[in-house]
Formats: structure tokens, C-alpha cells, sequence
């Protein structure tokens, strides 16, 4: 599964990158790199199906930074 996580995350970071060279805009990462953590992290808790205590308050925390982030992104 990390693996998997790997291959795919490498693969939209090619994709983006060249979307945003095409359009001449480097900020599209921005909304990208504020949500993709916190996909990722849902996703291996249901696939591990690991729903201990330390687990969802690493998950809330990556939630409340990708939340901000993107609030940040989406304000300016």
C-alpha cells in the first residue's frame, strides 16, 4: 500500500508540475499539497482499518493543517 501511496502521489506531482508550467502558474501546487495529506491518511485508516486513539488524533491534526492551508489558498 505504500508503495501504491508512492507510485500515485509521484505520478500527480508529475502531472501538476506540468500542468502548471504549461499555464505558467506554480500556485497550483498550493491547493494540492493542502489536501492530498489528508486523503492519504483517511485512506490508510480505513485500508489498515487502525482506528486507535494515536491514529485519529494524527488525523485530526492533519486535518485541521490541511483545513487551514487550504483556507489560506482559497481566501487569498
Amino acid at each position: 500500500m505504500i508503495l501504491v501511496t508512492l507510485i500515485s502521489t509521484v505520478s500527480m506531482t508529475l502531472v501538476v508540475f506540468i500542468f502548471s508550467n504549461v499555464v505558467k502558474n506554480a500556485s497550483l501546487y498550493d491547493p494540492y499539497w493542502s489536501v492530498i495529506p489528508i486523503i492519504i491518511v483517511l485512506e490508510w485508516i480505513f485500508i489498515y482499518k487502525n482506528f486507535a486513539l494515536n491514529v485519529i488524533l494524527l488525523f485530526v491534526a492533519i486535518l485541521v493543517w490541511g483545513t487551514r492551508l487550504t483556507y489560506n489558498w482559497w481566501k487569498n
